[in-house]
């Protein structure tokens, strides 16, 4: 009897969690819906719902999605593949900094160094603590707001500019050779450590020294890792991270 109460117990669970697989909708969103590309990247939902749409390297694109019809901002905005929304509600492009308000659709564009051929960037972070981390091409930025209003911030940004929001520190992580500075990640983990990985390996912030500190190499500044180009950063928990290097996935 114990058996057979059981087996009902299962049955009735399976199908309870068949109904519930049934009952989920699915909704498939390609050119006939307006989307510009099947071929994807980034996809960001900002504050008020709507969901931003980016392509990827070799079909770039940037759309707007309400649930009902998409908007297509690549004209306006340009070509990007990736996107972030600060607490400020701004929404930051790689390509350089662009950033646009999406309540008013003002953009502005700031070119850190006029010098440096390439002004490609990978990835915005905004931390904990409100400081804006970029990974670029020629490096890691730092933005420290200048005023602690998020509203003055923001207005501040958008109509004086970056430089003058922002308290901007530059890192260069490979001082040997000023054309293997391309950082693509920029991660905080759960203890609020800031992490960046890229061309010369991986770091984490030392926020005491203000400096970098390689992680992946030995006394002799050979990497451990199988590859020590890094393009990517998550953590599975508080000892334990993987890495996505240009020779496949580490942990």
């Amino acid at each position: 009897m114990k058996k057979i109460s059981v087996l009902v117990m299962l049955l009735l669970s399976s199908n309870a969690l068949f109904s519930q697989a049934q009952n989920r909708i699915i909704e498939e969103l390609d050119y006939e819906q307006g989307l510009q590309s099947i071929s994807t990247g980034p996809i960001c939902q900002d504050r008020k719902g709507f969901i931003w749409i980016c392509g990827i390297w070799y079909q770039s694109f940037v759309q707007r999605y309400d649930g009902y019809e998409f908007v297509d901002y690549s004209q306006l905005l340009g070509y990007f593949n990736y996107m972030t929304e600060d607490r400020r509600g701004l929404l930051w492009f790689n390509s350089g900094f662009t950033i646009m308000d999406p309540e008013s659709e003002r953009i502005i564009r700031y070119v850190p160094d006029s010098t440096i051929a390439s002004k490609a960037t990978y990835k915005f972070l905004e931390d904990s603590g409100g400081i804006m981390w970029c990974a670029a091409n020629y490096g890691l930025y730092k933005m420290i707001p200048r005023v602690q209003d998020d509203e003055q911030l923001k207005d501040m940004i958008m109509k004086q500019g970056i430089g003058s929001a922002f308290d901007i520190t530059v890192f260069r992580l490979n001082a040997t050779d000023t054309l293997a500075n391309a950082m693509y990640d920029i991660y905080e983990d759960s203890s609020h450590r800031i992490w960046a990985g890229g061309l010369p390996g991986l770091f984490v912030y030392n926020g005491v020294t203000n400096e970098f500190d390689r992680v992946d190499a030995d006394e002799n500044g050979k990497s451990g890792l199988n590859n020590q180009t890094v393009y990517g950063i998550v953590e599975e928990d508080q000892d334990v991270f993987w890495l996505h290097t240009g020779s496949g996935f580490t942990r």
